[in-house]
């Protein structure tokens, strides 16, 4: 299963209006700054091949 598909199975409303870094199916960073994570990730794991995603914040409802 890939980290998208995880990332679609599974909730994440506890990082509800946060960018989240998914790597090997976990939650490796999170912060409501896009750059903070991408920081993060590249700082503490030296990992460039990541799954990056904005999760909804919770009653807001997103229309395209």
């Amino acid at each position: 299963m890939s980290d998208y598909a995880w990332y679609l199975e599974h909730d994440l409303t506890e990082y509800s209006g946060k960018w989240v870094a998914i790597k090997d199916k976990h939650v490796i960073a999170a912060d409501a700054d896009f750059r903070q994570v991408v920081k993060d990730v590249t700082k503490r794991f030296k990992l460039v091949d990541v799954f990056v995603a904005r999760i909804p914040q919770k009653d807001v409802a997103y229309v395209y």
